[in-house]
Protein backbone atom coordinates (compact mmCIF):
# COMPACT_ATOMS: atom_id res chain seq x y z
CA UNK A 1 0.00 0.00 0.00
CA UNK A 2 1.17 3.60 -0.55
CA UNK A 3 2.27 5.87 2.32
CA UNK A 4 -0.83 7.76 3.27
CA UNK A 5 -0.10 12.00 3.48
CA UNK A 6 0.97 12.49 7.31
CA UNK A 7 0.25 9.20 8.18
CA UNK A 8 2.16 8.87 11.54
CA UNK A 9 -0.10 11.98 12.32
CA UNK A 10 -3.52 10.74 12.49
CA UNK A 11 -3.90 10.86 16.47
CA UNK A 12 -1.89 14.14 16.88
CA UNK A 13 -4.19 15.79 14.27
CA UNK A 14 -7.35 14.14 16.14
CA UNK A 15 -6.55 15.71 19.03
CA UNK A 16 -5.58 19.07 17.95
CA UNK A 17 -8.56 19.20 15.45
CA UNK A 18 -10.91 18.28 18.24
CA UNK A 19 -9.62 21.02 20.46
CA UNK A 20 -10.13 23.68 17.90
CA UNK A 21 -13.38 22.26 17.27
CA UNK A 22 -14.14 22.72 21.19
CA UNK A 23 -12.88 26.03 21.22
CA UNK A 24 -16.00 26.90 17.99
CA UNK A 25 -18.17 25.03 19.77
CA UNK A 26 -17.65 27.27 23.05
CA UNK A 27 -17.29 30.40 20.83
CA UNK A 28 -20.28 29.93 18.89
CA UNK A 29 -22.52 29.42 21.93
CA UNK A 30 -21.41 32.77 23.62
CA UNK A 31 -21.97 34.34 20.07
CA UNK A 32 -25.71 33.00 20.26
CA UNK A 33 -26.10 34.16 23.58
CA UNK A 34 -24.64 37.69 22.63
CA UNK A 35 -26.35 37.89 19.88
CA UNK A 36 -29.63 37.21 21.35
CA UNK A 37 -28.95 39.38 24.19
CA UNK A 38 -28.58 41.89 22.08
CA UNK A 39 -31.42 41.27 19.76
CA UNK A 40 -33.85 41.60 22.62
CA UNK A 41 -32.38 44.90 23.59
CA UNK A 42 -29.97 44.35 26.20
CA UNK A 43 -26.46 46.33 26.71
CA UNK A 44 -24.01 44.13 24.92
CA UNK A 45 -20.62 45.27 24.21
CA UNK A 46 -19.98 45.55 21.08
CA UNK A 47 -15.64 45.09 21.48
CA UNK A 48 -17.12 41.43 23.14
CA UNK A 49 -19.19 40.61 19.58
CA UNK A 50 -16.24 41.33 18.18
CA UNK A 51 -13.87 39.50 19.70
CA UNK A 52 -15.92 36.48 19.96
CA UNK A 53 -16.66 36.60 16.18
CA UNK A 54 -12.52 37.17 15.90
CA UNK A 55 -12.40 33.79 17.90
CA UNK A 56 -15.08 32.15 16.23
CA UNK A 57 -13.67 32.50 12.60
CA UNK A 58 -10.18 31.53 13.97
CA UNK A 59 -11.07 28.49 15.64
CA UNK A 60 -13.59 27.12 12.46
CA UNK A 61 -10.57 28.21 9.99
CA UNK A 62 -8.25 25.74 12.10
CA UNK A 63 -10.76 23.37 12.33
CA UNK A 64 -11.49 23.03 9.46
CA UNK A 65 -7.72 22.94 7.88
CA UNK A 66 -6.92 20.20 10.44
CA UNK A 67 -9.54 18.26 9.28
CA UNK A 68 -8.46 18.66 5.69
CA UNK A 69 -5.36 17.68 6.92
CA UNK A 70 -6.56 14.94 8.52
CA UNK A 71 -8.82 13.84 6.26
CA UNK A 72 -6.34 11.39 4.11
CA UNK A 73 -5.03 9.51 6.85
CA UNK A 74 -8.94 9.15 8.03
CA UNK A 75 -10.15 8.06 3.96
CA UNK A 76 -7.77 5.24 4.10
CA UNK A 77 -6.89 4.11 7.96
CA UNK A 78 -10.27 4.87 9.42
CA UNK A 79 -13.58 4.65 6.64
CA UNK A 80 -12.20 2.47 4.06
CA UNK A 81 -10.91 -0.19 6.58
CA UNK A 82 -13.39 0.04 9.14
CA UNK A 83 -16.55 2.48 8.94
CA UNK A 84 -17.63 1.42 5.21
CA UNK A 85 -17.20 -2.28 6.56
CA UNK A 86 -18.01 -2.24 9.99
CA UNK A 87 -20.08 0.67 10.74
CA UNK A 88 -21.38 2.55 7.17
CA UNK A 89 -24.29 4.31 9.58
CA UNK A 90 -21.37 5.95 10.50
CA UNK A 91 -19.46 7.06 7.03
CA UNK A 92 -22.68 8.71 6.98
CA UNK A 93 -23.01 10.51 10.29
CA UNK A 94 -19.13 11.67 9.16
CA UNK A 95 -20.92 12.40 5.48
CA UNK A 96 -23.22 14.60 7.39
CA UNK A 97 -20.83 16.33 9.56
CA UNK A 98 -19.18 17.50 6.48
CA UNK A 99 -21.74 19.17 4.91
CA UNK A 100 -22.84 20.69 8.50
CA UNK A 101 -19.22 22.12 8.51
CA UNK A 102 -19.47 23.27 4.59
CA UNK A 103 -23.34 24.95 5.83
CA UNK A 104 -21.12 26.87 8.56
CA UNK A 105 -18.89 29.02 6.70
CA UNK A 106 -21.16 31.79 5.29
CA UNK A 107 -22.37 32.01 8.53
CA UNK A 108 -19.07 32.46 9.89
CA UNK A 109 -18.38 35.30 7.46
CA UNK A 110 -22.05 36.67 8.29
CA UNK A 111 -21.20 36.58 11.67
CA UNK A 112 -18.09 38.70 11.24
CA UNK A 113 -19.83 41.53 8.58
CA UNK A 114 -23.13 41.72 10.76
CA UNK A 115 -20.78 42.19 13.62
CA UNK A 116 -20.04 45.67 12.19
CA UNK A 117 -23.26 47.34 11.58
CA UNK A 118 -25.37 48.65 14.96
CA UNK A 119 -29.07 48.59 13.88
CA UNK A 120 -32.12 46.98 14.93
CA UNK A 121 -32.24 44.96 11.74
CA UNK A 122 -28.34 44.13 11.66
CA UNK A 123 -29.35 42.93 15.41
CA UNK A 124 -31.80 40.53 14.45
CA UNK A 125 -29.37 39.26 11.18
CA UNK A 126 -26.68 38.48 13.83
CA UNK A 127 -29.04 36.99 16.93
CA UNK A 128 -30.25 34.73 13.53
CA UNK A 129 -27.44 33.89 12.31
CA UNK A 130 -25.05 33.27 15.82
CA UNK A 131 -28.15 31.01 16.50
CA UNK A 132 -27.89 29.08 13.61
CA UNK A 133 -24.17 28.94 13.56
CA UNK A 134 -24.33 27.56 17.13
CA UNK A 135 -26.84 24.62 16.16
CA UNK A 136 -24.76 23.37 13.24
CA UNK A 137 -21.73 23.40 15.09
CA UNK A 138 -23.06 21.67 18.15
CA UNK A 139 -24.81 19.32 15.67
CA UNK A 140 -21.42 18.54 13.63
CA UNK A 141 -19.84 18.55 16.85
CA UNK A 142 -21.98 15.68 18.45
CA UNK A 143 -21.78 14.19 15.18
CA UNK A 144 -18.06 14.31 15.16
CA UNK A 145 -17.27 12.58 18.86
CA UNK A 146 -20.30 9.72 17.31
CA UNK A 147 -18.04 8.97 14.51
CA UNK A 148 -14.97 9.25 16.67
CA UNK A 149 -16.08 7.05 19.19
CA UNK A 150 -17.03 4.39 16.78
CA UNK A 151 -13.21 4.12 15.60
CA UNK A 152 -11.14 6.91 16.29
CA UNK A 153 -7.73 7.03 14.38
Amino acid sequence: MKPVFLEGFGLPLLVVHTLFSSALLFASARQAVLGVRWWRGAEVDAAAIRTWGRVTAFSYGLAFALGLLLYPHFRVHVRGLVLDREAPWASNLFDMKEGLAALAMPLVAGLFLASRENGAAARGAFAAQAVALAALIVFAFALGMIVTATKGV
